[in-house]
């Protein structure tokens, strides 16, 4: 051992006796963050104001400084695609409001059209009404029951 270096727990980086060179995702984004000097502006479209995320370049996430940027959270959207899925959502939702206008609903469950009289009540919802119809939720709630013995003693029988 050179003077200077040491071993366990007072060593860093790849002497550590914990060093990884392929760690989990969550790992090395703060092993980037650590080491990685961090920019006041996006590297990609130059705002200043917004926060920064370490976005990985190549997709490899290996422990690789040059393959990683800071930018913002929009250029790091777009640049996974995440962006355009958000933007899909927002549609599928719109297209459900139409719907509701209407008077009917897409069930989340059998994926069909149904009045909202077959839909039950659930406050917390924003439309007021729960997202799979009466027959799904009572098909759900039997396929429960029998999954889990509920409803029977473990003596009687099933309790009546």
């Amino acid at each position: 051992m050179k003077k200077g270096e040491t071993r366990g727990w007072h060593s860093r980086g790849s002497n550590h006796y914990n060093w990884k060179e392929k760690p989990n995702y969550q790992a090395l984004h703060k092993w980037i963050q650590r080491n990685k000097p961090k920019t006041f502006a996006c590297e990609n479209c130059g705002a200043s104001e917004t926060r920064l995320e370490c976005a990985n370049i190549s997709g490899r996430y290996l422990r690789d400084i040059s393959d990683y940027k800071w930018w913002c959270r929009k250029c790091h959207m777009e640049s996974d695609g995440r962006f355009a899925n958000l933007k899909q959502g927002d549609i599928a939702i719109f297209q459900s409001e139409i719907y509701i206008s209407y008077g009917v609903r897409i069930c989340s469950v059998c994926k069909e059209i149904k009045p909202l009289s077959q839909f039950p009540p659930n406050k917390y919802k924003k439309s007021g009404l729960q997202s799979y119809c009466r027959l799904c939720g009572r098909k759900q709630c039997h396929n429960y029951g029998i999954k889990t013995n509920w409803g029977k003693h473990p003596i009687r029988g099933v309790i009546k």
